[in-house]
């Protein structure tokens, strides 16, 4: 319709679909001024409802948008990690405390350098290793990057790489955080 298409002369902004916005607003929030419970509440819970739904529907495009960008343009650079900015996820920190609790790891330390966040946590020994020598343990899931004894001394992977583990001993294991089986 004309009505939308008006546009304001200084700077070319379409005005007509404000402006409609605005008498169209306004009746329906005249509409809580009726004497009658049901719709002067009603109402309110109904356009509070909607704003909500249609300020989440907002953000369904930008998910798509951010995996094509991903995969279209990988070596654009991530302005937020140019400021020293980095993102923490309280999920993956949820579900990897979670994980420590049940698996018996002590709580991990994490360090970001360079844009890269790894994380070190201290886990019993894996099943029949005990004997091996501590720089010939491979792990699936990260690098060992030394030992932890009973007493709470340890000792670095490349300080004694042929100390043999013992049973009671519990790795230093390092890997990229979120990695390992905890996302």
């Amino acid at each position: 319709p004309k009505v939308f298409a008006s546009m304001v002369s200084e700077d070319d902004m379409p005005n007509g679909a404000n402006l409609v916005n605005a008498v169209v607003a306004s009746l329906v929030l005249c509409l809580q001024l009726v004497p009658v419970d049901a719709i002067s509440n009603g109402v309110f819970w109904m356009l509070f409802g909607t704003s909500v739904v249609f300020l989440l529907l907002t953000y369904i495009p930008m998910f798509p948008a951010f995996l094509n960008l991903r995969k279209n343009d990988p070596d654009r650079e991530r302005i937020f990690a140019q400021f020293g900015l980095h993102t923490i996820c309280p999920t993956a920190l949820t579900v990897e405390s979670a994980v420590a609790v049940l698996t018996e790891q002590r709580a991990a330390r994490y360090v970001t350098m360079f844009g890269q966040t790894v994380a070190l946590s201290a886990v019993p020994l894996p099943a029949g290793t005990a004997g091996t020598r501590l720089g010939r343990m491979k792990l699936p899931d990260g690098m060992a990057a030394g030992v932890l004894h009973k007493d709470g001394a340890f000792e670095l992977c490349y300080e004694a790489p042929e100390r043999v583990l013992q049973e009671e001993d519990r790795l230093l294991v390092l890997r990229r955080a979120g990695e390992g089986g905890v996302r």
